[in-house]
């Protein structure tokens, strides 16, 4: 294996879908803007195959692994790592061979775990560390320090705090990932206030926030908001009553600013907010009360 060129690509790699990161966000980059690649030296350089541990030709060993939004193989974080099953049941297949050897060269690789179908979330770098025969699996720790490879990994596997520490991020991120997909799928990828569809410019909002024992991740604790909305609804300038109408705070609806103000807040007030397609969707009556006691109480 021609080491620095192996670290060429993979640098390359890393750069790329640090600006993917950048366009889409880490956790919400779509499938057909990974499977396009990027080039590298006037040839294109495949992030993804038909399995989820995946060698580009130009390399000699894998690049990426990739959980599908189903998720077949069982991946999950234990233990202060994530466990990445093999590919089927033989341990001498070669993608888990290559992965073997991707452990043993300490080599940095991206990880994208799907959210939903056709979304995944990115982690880079990442390394194997280690081999699980017992689980016919492989623990990954995830280093994630963007924009840059370390190529001397030994430091950061001494580091276990981190690691732990890590591996909760991972999860926290998956499951507001998971709760964001469903949420701006459920609105259509529309703002529910003013029906802004630009996916950028989109969030999913909790009603009654994560922080609180009552904020669970559900498609019914949550609405689809544009930058402006969800700040304004975080912040209590804006209110979404039981009856699922939007009421604007008074000290707001009496300032004078602009054609912002005016149209982008004050023209909102009174209005019923969009609804997602199916019933079950709706925002519940239970924690649109919560939310909306501590509006009247902002206001």
């Amino acid at each position: 294996m021609d080491v620095d060129r192996d670290l060429e690509v993979r640098s390359a790699a890393m750069a790329h879908v640090e600006q993917l990161a950048l366009r889409f966000g880490r956790d919400a980059i779509p499938w057909r803007i990974i499977a396009a690649g990027f080039s590298f030296r006037g040839s294109t350089v495949k992030l993804m195959g038909p399995q989820g541990i995946f060698k580009p030709s130009i390399l000699d060993l894998p690049l990426t692994i990739t959980t599908s939004p189903r998720n077949p193989y069982g991946d999950l974080v234990q233990d202060d790592y994530l466990v990445y099953r093999y590919f089927q049941t033989n341990p001498n297949h070669r993608d888990n061979n290559g992965l073997r050897e991707a452990m043993e060269a300490r080599l940095p690789l991206i990880y994208f775990h799907g959210i939903v179908e056709g979304i995944y979330a990115l982690f880079s770098p990442v390394y194997v560390v280690e081999e699980l025969r017992g689980q016919l699996a492989f623990r990954i720790a995830v280093a994630e320090t963007p924009a840059s490879v370390p190529v001397d990994a030994a430091m950061f596997f001494a580091e276990e705090p981190a690691r732990a520490y890590r591996a909760r991020l991972v999860l926290q991120r998956l499951h507001q990932a998971a709760f964001s997909q469903r949420v701006l799928r459920a609105y259509r990828h529309s703002c529910s206030v003013c029906s802004l569809r630009h996916r950028e410019l989109l969030d999913a909002a909790h009603i009654v926030p994560d922080a609180d024992v009552r904020g669970v991740p559900r498609v019914t604790n949550g609405l689809a908001l544009c930058k402006l909305h969800h700040g304004a609804f975080d912040s209590n300038m804006i209110g979404v009553s039981p009856a699922r109408v939007i009421e604007v705070r008074k000290d707001i609806l009496d300032e004078h600013d602009g054609p912002m103000l005016l149209h982008g807040l004050q023209g909102v007030h009174g209005q019923p907010i969009s609804l997602p397609r199916q019933r079950a969707d709706h925002p519940a009556v239970e924690y649109l009360e919560v939310r909306y006691e501590q509006f009247r109480k902002a206001g």
